[in-house]
């Protein structure tokens, strides 16, 4: 299944859209948040 979303952001508190180790960035954020709300693991691609 495949979802398309339109956002934005402030990025003072990350690191990127990209994950990166021992950062917080906007991907993972994302992720997780979702990950969360379906009950199964997602992919971000940006």
């Amino acid at each position: 299944m495949k979802f398309f979303l339109h956002l934005s952001y402030k990025g003072t508190n990350y690191h990127g859209w990209q994950w990166q180790p021992k950062h917080t960035s906007v991907q993972e954020t994302l992720q997780g948040a979702l990950e969360e709300m379906l009950g199964y693991k997602v992919n971000c691609v940006g």
